[in-house]
């Protein structure tokens, strides 16, 4: 009962204060201008600040401007009661549910909702939505959702979703959804996602998902994946996705199509550039490692194998690294490589398909050697290439001593029941596509 009179005192205060505004207006309009001031109008070339400007709110006929608006819902306020016919531009406005209007400069708050048909320059809070038609210079403040139909400037902060149409240039904050349909410059945070449809310059920080449609420089941060058409941003995720790859990107997984940029991960897939190289060592094992990554910067992924007579014990081994590369003109390169190799034995079982090797029971007594390469290159013609050069090998292990490994050595030591070499090495290969 008392919300149903308060709501009535509201509209009766609202609809008598427009009335008195709206007589107010009309009676200033039909008020004559003195004969000598409008002889002396007419004699004057009209001055910049006298002629109709759509940036003077007070001066535009197509407008009425209301310094204060007091609405209950929307289509009840004081401008509305005074617009007669005309657009209206709110100065201050408040809104107990809501309120609704063409313009506004200056700040406008409202219970649920707030919307514009036209510009906002300003201030725009609402418990729930603030809807702008068109382009926002402010900053809007919402309980659920900011939405500007065209572009921006200024500040969004939103519990759930902030949305632009077009380019927005400033601060997106949301508990979950930031979007810019155009490109955009500053800082968008998010619990969930980001995105943007165009190029974007500044910061992403979402709780999962990072998208950019275009050209993204700046910094990404995901808690799960950033896509960027063209990164020359710095990307930071477990995965991070582009078309080209020209940034800084580090994460599990960096996937490109191609680009010249420095991945840092475990898999960094480039697919325009992934090489495969067969190569050999002084130990004996034979290599196959898959070259993931740009050409400056790439990791190594594969298995090798030591093969020897039958009925003995051969050794498996899995092999990871990373290392840089130096171009010296289009056929001649040289690279700098950091490889690990895990070993295990393998013993030999017969079946009737002939010998099949199978993991002892050794498993887990294995041995492992860093390997550091330095090798050079020939491309001999397009997709295939050779290189050879030297290694410096270092061999640990808990169980053995290594000499089946590592048949010469410049440092032996034991520490423990581990033991340790150090050896001079020299590997050659192949490497396709």
């Amino acid at each position: 009962m008392n919300c149903t009179i308060s709501c009535l005192v509201v509209a009766t205060l609202v609809c008598t204060t427009g009335a008195l505004y709206a007589q107010h207006i009309s009676q200033t309009a039909a008020q004559p201008a003195p004969y000598a001031a409008s002889t002396a109008a007419s004699q004057q070339p009209p001055q910049p600040s006298q002629q109709t400007s759509r940036q003077d709110p007070q001066q535009d006929p197509r407008y009425v401007f209301v310094p204060l608006n007091l609405s209950l819902v929307p289509g009840l306020s004081i401008g509305n009661i005074a617009a007669n016919g005309k657009k209206i531009h709110n100065s201050v406005a408040f809104g107990i549910i809501g309120g609704w209007a063409d313009r506004l400069t200056g700040a406008d708050f409202n219970g649920v909702l707030g919307g514009y048909n036209e510009n906002v320059t300003g201030v725009q809070g609402a418990g729930v939505v603030n809807i702008v038609s068109g382009n926002l210079d402010g900053a809007q403040g919402a309980g659920v959702v900011n939405i500007v139909g065209g572009s921006g400037g200024g500040v969004q902060g939103a519990g759930a979703v902030n949305v632009v149409g077009q380019n927005f240039d400033g601060v997106q904050g949301a508990g979950a959804v930031n979007v810019i349909g155009g490109s955009g410059f500053g800082v968008q945070g998010a619990g969930a996602v980001n995105v943007v449809g165009k190029s974007y310059t500044g910061v992403q920080m979402a709780g999962a998902v990072n998208v950019v449609g275009s050209t993204a420089a700046g910094v990404q941060a995901a808690g799960i994946i950033n896509i960027a058409h063209d990164a020359k941003n710095i990307q930071i995720a477990p995965i991070n996705i582009a078309h080209r790859a020209d940034g800084v990107h580090i994460g599990v997984v960096n996937i490109a199509d191609d680009g010249d940029g420095l991945m840092v991960g475990l898999f960094n897939p480039v697919w325009n550039q992934m090489r495969l190289d067969i190569w050999g060592d002084e130990m004996g094992f034979a290599h196959a490692t898959l070259r993931t990554g740009t050409r400056r910067f790439a990791n190594y992924l594969g298995v090798a194998t030591q093969l020897r007579t039958p009925n003995t014990l051969n050794n498996f081994a899995f092999v990871y690294g990373a290392g840089f590369e130096f171009p010296f003109g289009s056929r001649v390169y040289a690279s700098v490589d950091a490889l690990g190799m895990l070993i295990f034995p393998v013993e030999p079982m017969q079946t009737p398909w002939g010998a099949w090797g199978w993991f002892d029971n050794r498993l887990f007594t294995t041995a492992f050697v860093g390997k550091l390469r330095t090798t050079f290159g020939f491309q001999l013609f397009s997709g295939c290439s050779i290189f050879g050069g030297v290694a410096l090998n270092v061999y640990t292990s808990e169980t053995s001593l290594g000499n089946d490994l590592i048949r010469w050595s410049i440092y032996d030591a034991q520490a423990g029941s581990f033991a340790y070499r150090v050896s001079p090495g020299v590997v050659f290969g192949v490497r396709l596509f």
